[in-house]
């Protein structure tokens, strides 16, 4: 009588490519998780800049003409004058927007906008 099943050597091949299999494609799901995070970060950086931006061009307190001029607006600010939503995450610290933190605005030469997301004012 002979009984149907597998061996022990065809269970070690088998078991040994699934290892191999996970072996190689861990860290690629690791690296692809990674960068999804980094982009829904910088897209989140995105909405709140255009925020930000929006609130300062419609608001007579900031002037912004000279180069280099800088100026810090509080995201409490931004989000009192519902221009971002106080609900929204941080892709990165997966907590409520900080409303005690700034975006730093900087004119540059060519009279665009630098924005940047900064946790404190400096003196």
């Amino acid at each position: 009588m002979h009984k149907k099943g597998f061996t022990l050597i065809e269970l070690l091949g088998v078991f040994t490519l699934l290892a191999l299999i996970l072996l190689v494609s861990v860290p690629t799901i690791m690296g692809m998780l990674k960068k999804q995070r980094e982009k829904s970060y910088l897209g989140f950086l995105d909405d709140l800049y255009l925020a930000t931006e929006a609130y300062v061009q419609n608001n007579d307190t900031y002037n912004l003409d000279e180069v280099g001029q800088t100026i810090y607006v509080k995201i409490e600010d931004v989000v009192k004058a519902h221009y971002f939503r106080s609900t929204m995450v941080n892709p990165k610290t997966n907590e409520k927007v900080n409303m005690n933190h700034y975006i730093k605005i900087t004119v540059n030469e060519d009279h665009t906008y630098q924005y940047e997301y900064v946790t404190e004012k400096p003196a």
